[in-house]
């Protein structure tokens, strides 16, 4: 390693010398680049000083393009791994949450994550301004570091007239803890000066003085957060010559579609890799993008903007493309335009003079975004994109011998589905369930579906072939021979429809599955105490049927049903969640009519999937500090093996505090240090959140805390239900202080549509005992079969479910097939 490392200094050297840069002195070579930087190196070399080795600053400085800067970033962080790339791009989402005007503090929370704590202390006597940062031993842990002792780090404001002046102090340096002149030459001495000053109380004082005294310094701190240390031998690889390529990972469209008052607007569509974009499973993407740039229009800066693009769903292809939309000034103009992923890689890089024609036709308002153009030519945007998806359902018969089919929709703006039959019109649905009446077809027919935005223009489609009406998906148990140990299994498939697997359960207990004929269950001994055998046929397609045979003291008793399932909440006297109930305490009546329950047990057991998201908007105030750390109690006392929690948070921007773990020490650091800013964009906000369900089975639940109502959210209240019915997610919903009318009649109708709760608070005081209320709630669930209606139809029918315990009632549950 000692060699390859002189090899590097020596590789650096020359390119110095053939630079012309060798002579310069020491200072000069530290020095960050010049203005041809732009500004954006010279923050980023600010940024990521902590981690620079010398021979990696020296050859940056060489770099003239940028391009080979872009492509020195990428490979700087190749060779820290992945774990500090991600490490680093959680303490700067950290850091620009912290919205401090000093760099030294946002440098700080990039090297070791947000402190633990941050207690300022005032100007008093010869004292100048502190805040001191202590950061607990599983702080340290979380960072990559290992420490049994808590850390503290002391900032001290070097002017008054600043906010961005904090500094981190030196420890020993006592001169520059005080103001003026004066005969300090001890920390003690500066403590013993204050000590007669009504500026600061005992207490305090008392802490201030430990805290002086067991202080580290930067450079302290930065060794304990251990970082990876590399030699620069890297740096060969890029000496290698590397052909110039300004496009990078994605592709720019530009089109001019119209004025907007004076100006011109341009709109630039921007192709992005999928592969580039963080997925959640193949193809359902939860990521982001930002796009930043400069706009000049005769040699003078006209625009300056960033625009963070969320991107959440299932990806229409292998690409997906985002919007820009700026307003220009007819003439020449040069547009420096940067795209870039969650690590800050640049995945576009343009510079280019833009020739802007006089309009008079006025742009077209892009559709489904609040305040239109007005508000997407801000200079600083977050925009959500949630791809527009339309999915077609097998053709199901109702009870009048008609065909219906039923197209769900996902992302937006989906204002409308068109149904196309043979390529004809068949019809045009504007609310959903979106669905399709029609004669069964007497041929295998084509079936479009497309997805229309509100200027009916087509956003997504799909097609079926419509059959011939055919055997319905059905699965019962056969006759069972008394002289075999097994029960056979008649399985009835539509045109087309391919078994996965079967499922045989004893009880609950899986006792075996299997995936080719003959179909069978294995029968229980006489002894095995077993009242019933479940057949359970899941298709490729991902539908599923089940029967149920139960056992008498001789025969089985065979029950033809097909079973549906819900997790139900019953509540008892005084609110509290009920335990204890049997079969027979439970009636279910599934639009209006009473179903046979086949069964209801307690799954207190299975592994729940539980997100919390927290609105940090302005309006939170000092209310936030008690709900953060409401939410930290909950999740260290909700979580159980096998569980999982995410903790998001919102204002007029969307944060993945920390995404879905088991891990309650980085749920509570995620939790740390939050500040209330900004708007409250709470139905995106909620959209998001339950985007990154995906691919999570079992329980899942949602809990929302927010005071106030939605403001500039792009999706409606109504389109963010339909996702929590389909997501299968029970949302969980608090109103905090004075919630306007509305805004608390929202969250309470998104909590009763998913199957969760509502609640009403006055005070974050009141947080905790709520957060209990929906921990007793969640682990006192019941799991409620039932024989559902036949034949089965397409529209979500209501259930309700009567408990017989007299003071006992289950919350209204809605079920869609």
């Amino acid at each position: 390693m000692r060699h390859r490392a002189s090899r590097a200094r020596g590789f650096v050297a020359a390119a110095l010398l053939c630079a012309g840069l060798a002579s310069l002195p020491v200072a000069a070579q530290s020095r960050p680049p010049g203005p041809r930087l732009e500004g954006f190196w010279s923050s980023w070399l600010e940024e990521i000083e902590p981690l620079l080795t010398e021979e990696e600053r020296l050859y940056f400085a060489i770099l003239e393009s940028d391009w080979a800067r872009e492509r020195f970033v990428e490979a700087f962080w190749k060779s820290r791994g992945d774990e500090a790339l991600e490490r680093w791009r959680r303490n700067g989402e950290d850091a620009r949450r912290l919205r401090s005007r000093s760099r030294a503090r946002e440098r700080t929370v990039r090297l070791a994550g947000k402190p633990g704590s941050i207690r300022v202390i005032q100007r008093c006597g010869p004292l100048r301004r502190l805040e001191i940062w202590e950061w607990e031993p599983w702080h340290l842990r979380l960072q990559n570091g290992d420490s049994a002792e808590p850390h503290y780090l002391i900032f001290v404001e070097k002017t008054t007239l600043k906010m961005s002046s904090f500094e981190p102090w030196v420890p020993g340096d006592v001169a520059g803890l005080v103001r003026g002149a004066g005969s300090y030459d001890t920390v003690e001495s500066v403590i013993e000066a204050l000590d007669g000053e009504d500026c600061l109380g005992g207490d305090v004082l008392s802490r201030l003085g430990s805290a002086l005294e067991e202080a580290i310094s930067f450079d302290e701190l930065r060794r304990l957060t251990r970082w990876p240390e590399v030699d620069s031998g890297w740096l060969e690889s890029l000496a290698r010559p590397a052909a110039e390529a300004h496009g990078l990972a994605a592709d720019l469209r530009l089109r001019f579609p119209g004025a907007f008052t004076r100006y011109t607007i341009l709109h630039a569509e921007i192709d992005v890799p999928v592969e580039r974009l963080s997925q959640l499973l193949p193809g359902q993407v939860f990521d982001r993008v930002i796009i930043t740039g400069d706009v000049f229009h005769n040699g003078r800066l006209a625009d300056a903007f960033e625009i963070v693009h969320h991107v959440a769903g299932t990806a229409p292809g292998e690409r997906v493309v985002l919007d820009l939309y700026r307003r220009l000034l007819p003439g020449p103009n040069r547009l420096h335009l940067r795209v870039a992923d969650r690590y800050g890689f640049a995945l576009l890089r343009e510079d280019l003079e833009l020739d802007v024609p006089e309009m008079d036709q006025p742009a077209p308002e892009p559709a489904g975004y609040s305040e239109g153009l007005s508000r997407l030519t801000r200079s600083d945007l977050v925009q959500l994109n949630t791809f527009p998806s339309v999915e077609l359902l097998p053709a199901m018969m109702n009870a009048g011998g008609r065909m219906v089919v039923r197209a769900i929709t996902a992302g937006g703006p989906i204002a409308a589905v068109e149904f196309r039959l043979a390529g004809a019109s068949a019809g045009v649905d504007d609310e959903p369930p979106y669905t399709l009446d029609l004669e069964p077809v007497d041929a295998a027919t084509r079936l479009t579906a497309l997805a229309l935005d509100p200027a009916r223009r087509p956003l997504a489609g799909d097609e079926r072939t419509l059959e011939p009406p055919n055997l319905p998906f059905n699965v019962r148990f056969g006759v069972v021979d008394p002289a075999t140990t097994n029960a056979p299994v008649e399985v009835s498939l539509p045109h087309g429809a391919r078994v996965e697997r079967l499922e045989c359960r004893h009880g609950r207990r899986l006792v075996d599955t299997s995936s080719a004929p003959p179909w069978q269950c294995p029968l229980p001994g006489a002894s095995a105490g077993v009242a019933y055998v479940t057949a359970r046929v899941l298709l490729e397609s991902g539908d599923a049927q089940e029967d149920v045979m139960f056992l008498g003291p001789r025969t089985p008793e065979k029950v033809e049903v097909q079973l549906a399932e819900l997790y139900l909440s019953v509540l008892g006297r005084g609110g509290r969640p009920a335990r204890g109930l049997r079969l027979d305490d439970v009636r279910v009546w599934e639009a209006g009519a009473e179903r046979a329950v086949v069964r209801l047990e307690p799954v207190d057991e299975v592994p729940l999937n539980i997100a919390v998201l927290m609105d940090i908007s302005s309006s939170m105030g000092r209310s936030l500090r008690v709900a953060a750390d409401s939410a930290q109690d909950f999740f260290e006392r909700v979580l159980r093996p096998g569980d999982l929690a995410s903790l998001l948070a919102f204002n007029h921007d969307l944060h993945r505090l920390t995404p879905f773990t088991g891990d309650s020490e980085a749920l509570r650091y995620g939790a740390t240090g939050l500040k209330a800013w900004g708007a409250t964009r709470l139905h995106d906000a909620v959209a998001y959140a339950l985007f990154q369900f995906s691919g999570l089975t079992s329980r899942r639940a949602l809990i929302v805390l927010s005071d106030g109502s939605d403001v500039g959210s792009d999706f409606p209240l109504e389109q963010v239900e339909q996702f929590a019915v389909r997501a299968g997610v029970a949302v969980y919903t608090i109103s905090l202080g004075r919630v306007e009318e509305v805004g608390a009649e929202g969250l309470a109708g998104l909590a009763a549509a998913s199957g969760g709760r509502s609640f009403r608070v006055d005070r974050a005081g009141q947080l905790p005992e709520t957060y209990r209320r929906i921990e007793a709630e969640l682990r006192a669930q019941y799991l409620l079969v039932y024989q559902p209606a036949e034949p089965v139809g397409v529209e979500l029918l209501p259930v309700e479910v009567e408990v017989l315990r007299e003071g006992y009632r289950a919350r209204e549950v809605r079920r869609s097939y």
